[in-house]
């Protein structure tokens, strides 16, 4: 099997068991970069835990809904509670 499809292979993997989880209620923890997920401009890994998402009708995640512990994410209006969108959390990075 080539890298590609390897690589293909894995991400639907993820997408499919983080929908499986969140739909039994079962919160997932995920590791993003913050670069693309909050606007920064270096690339840093951190952890969030993913409680919810949104679905398009065909079933494809448009957003998760996470709880970011991070003291520059909290605000105090939702605490920790974010939403990112679907690319943030399963795009695989070299």
């Amino acid at each position: 099997m080539d890298t590609e499809s390897s690589r293909a292979e894995c991400q639907s993997y993820f997408e499919e068991r983080l929908k499986t989880d969140l739909k039994h209620g079962d919160p997932v923890f995920v590791s993003i970069n913050v670069a693309p997920a909050y606007g920064y401009t270096q690339d840093a890994v951190h952890e969030l835990v993913l409680y919810d998402a949104d679905y398009d009708d065909s079933g494809k995640t448009l957003t998760y809904y996470c709880i970011d512990s991070s003291y520059r994410s909290q605000d105090p209006q939702y605490g920790g509670k974010k939403d990112v969108v679907e690319r943030c959390v399963v795009e695989f990075h070299e």
